[in-house]
């Protein structure tokens, strides 16, 4: 006979614990940056996947030279890279106070940011490297750079939407005044 009694009462536990906390106030306002910032990663997502896909020529086909590919391709890498130093600059040290495991200096999302800009630093090499030497471009080895980062990118922009959102927000203990202090915050 198996004794179950030990994991049950965790199990059952946990689950109150889950299902305990309930949200209050104005959910707009407390997801403004959540939501705010599901805009711009959107805008990373659908660009890094356009990068990707004209990279191996498909760029000819929507009309576009290879030096004008190169430099809409070297915009995502500035763009990426600019958001993350707002981010780390202003956003990320204000709610590290309260959620070091996301913001902090050594917090998921720092962590993150470091994996993607190897990858872009990779990136933005190729790019460079690209422009100097056009006749040597090759879609598959830009494409094979941008594999490396993609799936910690992708994930970066899911669980930050997710971090700055209402919930998690209101479990870490905010109040919705000191959000709207955090340099940044949406205003609506």
């Amino acid at each position: 006979m198996t004794d179950t009694s030990n994991s049950t009462p965790a199990t059952s536990a946990h689950t109150a614990a889950e299902t305990a906390f309930k949200f209050k106030g104005d959910f707009r306002a407390w997801n403004a940056m959540s939501s705010h910032m599901r805009g711009f990663h959107n805008y990373f997502k659908y660009e890094f996947d356009n990068v990707y896909k004209q990279a191996d020529g498909g760029f000819k086909e929507e009309g576009h030279s290879l030096p004008q590919f190169l430099r809409e391709a070297g915009s995502l890498s500035q763009s990426l890279i600019n958001h993350h130093a707002l981010e780390e600059n202003y956003i990320f040290p204000a709610l590290a106070k309260k959620m070091p495991e996301q913001f902090g200096p050594h917090g998921l999302e720092k962590e993150q940011h470091k994996h993607i800009h190897d990858g872009l630093e990779s990136y933005e090499g190729y790019i460079h490297y690209a422009r100097s030497h056009p006749e040597q471009y090759d879609g598959k080895k830009l494409r094979a750079i941008m594999d490396k980062f993609r799936d910690v990118l992708y994930a970066h922009l899911d669980d930050e939407v997710r971090d700055l959102g209402a919930e998690a927000l209101q479990k870490a203990g905010f109040t919705l005044d000191e959000l709207r202090r955090v340099p940044l915050w949406p205003r609506f």
